[in-house]
């Protein structure tokens, strides 16, 4: 715990080695549930500065070492969004197939909305959008409305 608190605290400290110091910390302590934790902080380092393979690379790492049913999911739900990014539109469709806890239900269909639109499947965008809507718990994400309100706008200006 210790050693995974002196990594994380060099984060955006200027000429900070943050990313070497965590990915010798993940090779030295990669059983332990630090290693993931670790894993999604060179992640989001990573998508900080748009290098959305470096993040992709990290957070698979995240899956893979984590035995947290929660963090595994962040992992996944991170993973499929920065698939996307990276125009892996079947692996983030694919990715989403992980048996993630209900309380995830809400943003992987707000996320395989995102990839079937990247697609242009807006019917299956609109479909997914508003799965995720039904499933968000009361005023979790307004985004998502809007969304569905973007869809029904692209579809009456492309008739």
């Amino acid at each position: 715990a210790e050693s995974y608190q002196t990594v994380i605290e060099t984060v955006g400290q200027k000429n900070s080695n943050f990313t070497q110091a965590a990915e010798e910390f993940i090779a030295t302590n990669g059983s332990s549930s630090y290693a993931s934790l670790t894993a999604l902080a060179l992640a989001k380092e990573a998508a900080s500065h748009k290098d959305w393979a470096e993040a992709e690379k990290h957070l698979l790492v995240a899956s893979e070492k984590t035995t947290s049913e929660g963090v595994n999911a962040i992992a996944i739900t991170r993973l499929a969004r920065v698939q996307i990014q990276l125009d892996k539109i079947e692996a983030a469709l694919t990715t989403l197939t992980t048996s993630l806890p209900a309380s995830f239900t809400s943003t992987v269909e707000e996320i395989k909305g995102d990839a079937y639109l990247k697609q242009g499947k807006i019917e299956l965008a609109r479909n997914a959008y508003q799965v995720a809507l039904a499933s968000a718990s009361e005023n979790s994400n307004p985004v998502l409305q809007i969304k569905i309100d973007d869809l029904a706008e692209i579809v009456a200006v492309t008739q």
